[in-house]
């Protein structure tokens, strides 16, 4: 896996910065669209969060995040944002090299 890239402030990095890539951890059930469980483990780019009034599913009293992901091979569907693992080992080095 390549490293997890960041530049400042995004909602999806708990100290604000944002994370490109992240690992997909998918909760669905079954494989192939739009759960894509089979795809479990795979690098994304995470390349946007879905706002909540375009979010067809979204209710009033949601508070889980959903973002707009990209696998390598190009197929791009939706996850939540605990379907999506961070590396902050990766991270911290990217700290320690930037500040």
């Amino acid at each position: 896996m390549g490293a997890t890239l960041v530049v400042p402030s995004h909602p999806l990095h708990p100290r604000g910065d944002v994370v490109t890539q992240a690992t997909f951890r998918p909760s669905a059930a079954v494989d192939g669209p739009p759960g894509y469980r089979e795809r479990t483990g795979q690098t994304v780019t995470v390349l946007d969060e879905v706002p909540a009034e375009q979010d067809p599913d979204a209710g009033t009293d949601d508070v889980a995040k959903l973002f707009r992901i990209r696998f390598e091979d190009g197929v791009e569907t939706e996850a939540f944002e605990d379907e999506l693992e961070l590396d902050l080992a990766a991270l911290e080095q990217a700290d320690a090299t930037t500040g």
